[in-house]
């Protein structure tokens, strides 16, 4: 995916083939835990990836997206 596009750009075909969706964390992540389009677009990419991983504090982002919801999960505090 490129970086030149806004999330609504990026089409269903585009997602169609998406092996692994990576959400890493680090010092934005409490701004993008309130930005509605990510998240929806998170949901969207998730829903067709086949796997879901996260680095450090990604996995705040896809649980506030409501995708580590009755799954689980592991992370490490430090």
């Amino acid at each position: 995916l490129g970086i030149d596009r806004t999330y609504d750009e990026i089409g269903d075909a585009e997602l169609a083939d998406l092996d692994t969706l990576a959400v890493s964390g680090g010092d934005g992540i409490l701004g993008a835990m309130g930005d509605r389009r990510q998240l929806a677009f998170l949901r969207r990419a998730a829903a067709r990836a086949r796997r879901i991983v996260s680095i450090c504090s990604g996995i705040a982002l896809l649980a506030q997206a409501g995708l580590a919801t009755g799954k689980r999960v592991a992370t490490h505090w430090n």
